[in-house]
């Protein structure tokens, strides 16, 4: 009978022991990068910054804009030189099939509009930019900092 005492003593120290390890692994997991699902895909919900200039009806010159797909939203702003003006910013949901925008933040955009993303661009209402750090980003920027500094 000595030998049934001997693991009864040891088997809260197992326990406890098994409930730190459970804890501490549980604290280390991160819902930052977690999975989520689209319409029959899983794609990692990351946030990806584009830059282009886009045609403006009612003058002459080309806006610079800024657009950032995080997970299903989009927000468009505009380059004013070294800064984001935001005081006519854009902000918009994609439907499932991530093909077209609904404004729910109208300011450059309203209503809806369509939508086509493809590897290193993201055309919105037949206007295109290409992704920030991509080569035509890049000299896109550089134009436009030569612009705003003459």
């Amino acid at each position: 009978m000595t030998s049934i005492t001997m693991p009864m003593k040891r088997i809260p120290a197992l326990s406890a022991l098994a409930l730190a390890s459970l804890i501490a692994l549980t604290g280390c997991s991160d819902d930052a990068g977690a999975d989520v699902s689209t319409a029959g895909s899983t794609t990692t919900e990351t946030s990806t910054e584009y830059v282009g200039e886009a045609s403006v009806n009612d003058i002459d010159e080309n806006e610079h804009r800024r657009i950032v797909l995080e997970g299903s939203t989009i927000t468009v702003s505009e380059y004013e030189c070294n800064e984001i003006d935001d005081s006519d910013t854009s902000v918009g949901q994609l439907n499932e099939a991530r093909s077209q925008v609904v404004w729910t933040q109208e300011g450059s955009f309203s209503g809806s509009d369509t939508v086509s993303i493809v590897d290193g661009a993201i055309s919105i209402d037949e206007q295109t930019y290409v992704e920030s750090g991509s080569d035509q980003a890049k000299e896109l920027l550089n134009v436009r900092q030569q612009n705003c500094s003459s």
